[in-house]
C-alpha cells in the first residue's frame, strides 16, 4: 500500500500527473529496446505480458517506496 500526506483537494497521495509521469517513466525503459539485450532481468526470462507487468510493478513499488 501507499502511505503519505493526502491532498485536501484531490484526496490523493499522488496527483494524476505524478502517477502518469511515474508510470510512463517506467514504461519508457522498454521503448525501442531489444528487451533481451538491454534489460538484465530479461536476459534469461521470456518477456511475456505477465513478466513485463511484474517487472513494472516491482520497479514502481521500489520508486514509490523511495519517494517516501
Amino acid at each position: 500500500s501507499l502511505e503519505g500526506n493526502i491532498d485536501s483537494e484531490s484526496g490523493w497521495i499522488l496527483s494524476e500527473e505524478e502517477m502518469h509521469q511515474l508510470l510512463w517513466s517506467q514504461a519508457a525503459i522498454f521503448d525501442h529496446q531489444c528487451i533481451h539485450e538491454t534489460i538484465p532481468e530479461f536476459r534469461d526470462l521470456n518477456p511475456t505480458l505477465e513478466n513485463l507487468a511484474e517487472f513494472l510493478f516491482r520497479n514502481m513499488k521500489r520508486t514509490l517506496n523511495e519517494m517516501g
